[in-house]
């Protein structure tokens, strides 16, 4: 097992039920490797602020990290996808009794400490996206079944 930070590995960015369904093998390249202890550095960071500032342990789920060509082509990513190149996951949080800790905390939380391209809220999921990708927009968008909009807080 690849440690990358205090509380990542490398196997949490780039498990895949898709792939293992599949046989794909979802292995990054040297380059792809420091995008994605890159991203793991950032959430250790968040994590870490999330810990002090909520006064209590926190625990981030990777529900999807780096996606190789033919993994990102099999889930139907865009072909300029963040995960294409391990710079993007999606995640979810909770607290150490269990509570989930909202997409609209994790939100606020990735724009408090800057220097994102995008973070995307998915309505009606706990998770959200992430990307560190080189065009660093500091884009906050919520995903709905009506397409992409920009994000607002609460809604």
């Amino acid at each position: 097992m690849t440690k990358l930070t205090a509380n990542f590995t490398l196997a949490e960015f780039t498990a895949s039920d898709t792939a293992d369904e599949l046989g794909i093998e979802n292995t990054p390249t040297r380059d792809e490797l420091a995008n994605i202890i890159t991203v793991a550095e950032r959430l250790q960071g968040l994590r870490d602020f999330l810990n002090s500032s909520l006064k209590t342990p926190v625990w981030l789920q990777i529900t999807s990290g780096f996606r190789c060509e033919a993994l990102n082509t099999a889930v139907g990513g865009s072909p300029s996808s963040d995960h294409r190149s391990g710079l993007a996951a999606d995640f979810k949080a909770w607290r150490a009794d269990g509570r989930a800790i909202s997409p609209d905390t994790l939100m606020r939380t990735v724009e408090a400490l800057g220097s994102f391209d995008q973070a995307i809220r998915y309505d009606g999921q706990t998770r959200i996206h992430v990307g560190y990708g080189p065009k660093m927009r500091g884009q906050m968008l919520r995903k709905s079944r009506a397409g992409y909009e920009l994000y607002e807080p609460g809604r």
